[in-house]
């Protein structure tokens, strides 16, 4: 079994921006910018389509698999 979860990240990005270019360091360098999901919809035509969401976020996507067999579980970044 494989998950994953979105965490934002406690920035406020404009600011950040602004401490970045003036030569400061990012207050979460390891943060990145995503997307969240996806949905279905029905064409014109009455075919059924993947749509991604315009959902962005600020910070992290951890994946987490589990082992059934050992019940161990992984995580990355």
């Amino acid at each position: 079994m494989v998950g994953s979860v979105h965490t934002v990240a406690d920035v406020d990005v404009e600011q950040d921006n602004r401490r970045h270019r003036g030569g400061g360091p990012r207050r979460d360098p390891e943060a990145r910018w995503g997307t969240k999901g996806s949905r279905n919809r029905v064409t014109g035509e009455g075919k059924r389509q993947r749509q991604r969401q315009v959902e962005h976020f600020f910070g992290y996507k951890a994946h987490v698999s589990l082992n059934a067999a050992t019940g161990l579980s992984l995580a990355w970044w």
